[in-house]
This record gives C-alpha cells, sequence and structure tokens, in this order.
C-alpha cells in the first residue's frame, strides 16, 4: 500500500512544481517589453539634461527627512 502511494505522490508534487514553474514563465512574458526600450535623448551639447525637480517631502518623510539630517549635522560635527 505505501509503495503504490509514493509514485501517486511524486507525480503529483512533479505536477505542481511543474505548473508553478510555468505561471511564472507566462508572467514574465507578460510583465517583460516586447520591443527593447530606447534609450533616453541626449543632449546635443553635451550636459545633462534637466529633471524634474525632486517633489518635497511632506508629514511622514519630512519628519524622518529632518531627523536624518539633524543626525547627520551631529555625526560630522562629533567627528571634526
Amino acid at each position: 500500500m505505501i509503495r503504490s502511494v509514493l509514485p501517486l505522490r511524486l507525480t503529483v508534487v512533479v505536477g505542481s512544481l511543474l505548473a508553478i514553474a510555468a505561471i511564472f514563465w507566462l508572467a514574465s512574458l507578460w510583465f517583460t517589453p516586447a520591443a527593447p526600450v530606447a534609450p533616453p535623448p541626449r543632449n546635443p551639447f553635451g550636459g545633462a539634461l534637466p529633471r524634474e525637480a525632486l517633489p518635497s517631502a511632506s508629514g511622514f518623510g519630512a519628519f524622518i527627512l529632518s531627523w536624518q539630517s539633524s543626525f547627520y549635522r551631529e555625526l560630522t560635527a562629533a567627528l571634526k
């Protein structure tokens, strides 16, 4: 009885792994672009292209940034 159940269990496990691999393969086909992505445009004057300004932080993000900057100032002052 035990010997006849083992091949069935192995078949179910291998089939499940193959099904999961197929799902991941199909998802990778779905989410990858079909054509290669074009490189960004180059500036004819050799400088960097102007980018958008960074968004200003507000709320909890501003609190974390201010805490980090004060810690950095204190640390650099302690090392001088």
